[in-house]
């Protein structure tokens, strides 16, 4: 496991395409918020990826990231593709297991 970057996770989200898909995400609060301190790492193919990390806990992994992205920005004809709207929308996916549809 290595530790690729840090940001907050708006910034992240914003620069998503920049990671490599296999790149997993994760927050410093277990609710992340659009600002909150967000960590990209990189994993081995034979390291488990866990749900926390010492004080740090599981978001997505990068192409999921990218996918919740693509989804929210069809259904809302990006109109509402502001960096705050998008990091909601991954937020919500990540708590919910579900596209946000608001």
């Amino acid at each position: 496991m290595e530790l690729y970057k840090t940001d907050k996770l708006k910034n992240i989200i914003i620069h998503i395409d920049a990671l490599e898909d296999d790149m997993v995400v994760f927050t410093a609060t277990e609710l992340p918020a659009v600002d909150c301190d967000a960590f990209v790492y990189r994993f081995s193919e034979d390291e488990q990826v866990f749900t926390k990390i010492g004080s740090i806990y599981y978001l997505l992994e990068v192409d999921l990231i990218k996918d919740v992205i693509e989804v929210w920005n069809d259904y809302t004809l990006n109109e509402r593709a502001s960096p705050e709207d998008i990091t909601e929308a991954v937020i919500y996916y990540a708590v919910n297991d579900a596209y946000k549809q608001e």
